[in-house]
């Protein structure tokens, strides 16, 4: 998997040059590569997958909004969707993956200062115009897969201001019987250390991931007013909308991991 993802940087640095000469070819290209070290990480570790439900259509703009269980959420929504994703300051800082997250045009969040706000939104709009999609986690962190957190709100303007159409993608993970349970082994949440964690989550046979893609929806056309900008009670009732669809699609999956 280290090695699927040195190839992976190594290739994205590569195709930068080529985004200033014509950047609609590298965006194809940049899609090309992301997606590729995707199938190609979610293959070392493993994983099977049974998707359900139609992903966002490739070469357009969207929001995708999705539950965060694990640090394998990003591949597996990479495999089917072609995005820029949002994600926490910090992964910015990772030895080797970190410099992988900015070639392949991560969106850094400090959710510490809401100033930052601004700045996201900026570089959302813009990777809405190449056209390429935005993937978020409005829970802001990932959990341990018994239910869905709540909502923060702030990033879903973006949607709601521009119109973009809104797909959601529901995750969640199995493990092998006689094996430690998915909230242990493959859901990183709390106080989990990294690399121990990803020590045991490789020990597994296999891994089984179940993502389901909910129908598209546009934001609620009344959710601006007559200034155009955008207020808190647009963002929320899209925050809430958008959970309650995707609780009832988890509740779905988790019951279906326990028939099997």
């Amino acid at each position: 998997m280290l090695a699927i993802t040195l190839v992976g940087h190594s290739a994205l640095l590569l195709s930068l040059p080529l985004r200033r000469r014509d950047p609609q070819r590298h965006l194809r290209v940049r899609n090309a590569i992301f997606r590729a070290w995707a199938r190609g990480l979610l293959r070392g570790a493993n994983v099977r997958i049974d998707v359900t439900g139609e992903p966002p259509p490739a070469g357009t703009s969207f929001v995708l909004v999705s539950n965060h269980l694990a640090y394998l959420d990003i591949p597996l929504l990479a495999r089917f969707a072609q995005a820029s994703f949002i994600g926490k300051a910090e992964l910015r800082r990772w030895p080797l993956f970190g410099p992988a997250f900015v070639a392949a045009d991560t969106i850094f969040i400090d959710r510490a200062r809401k100033r930052d706000l601004v700045r996201v939104m900026a570089q959302m709009r813009a990777s809405l115009a190449r056209p390429l999609g935005v993937a978020l986690f409005p829970e802001g962190t990932s959990g341990s897969g018994d239910a869905l957190l709540p909502f923060k709100p702030s990033l879903l303007e973006l949607a709601v201001r521009e119109g973009a159409p809104v797909y959601c993608a529901v995750v969640d993970y199995d493990t092998p019987d006689g094996w430690p349970p998915p909230h242990v082994a493959v859901c990183w949440w709390g106080n989990m250390l990294f690399l121990p964690h990803a020590i045991q989550m490789l020990r597994l046979p296999f891994i089984e991931a179940r993502i389901c893609f909910l129908p598209p929806r546009a934001p609620a056309e009344d959710a601006s007013n007559e200034h155009g900008s955008v207020g808190a009670a647009g963002r929320k009732q899209l925050a809430n909308q958008l959970r309650q669809e995707m609780e009832t699609a988890f509740s779905a999956l988790r019951a279906a991991r326990r028939r099997a």
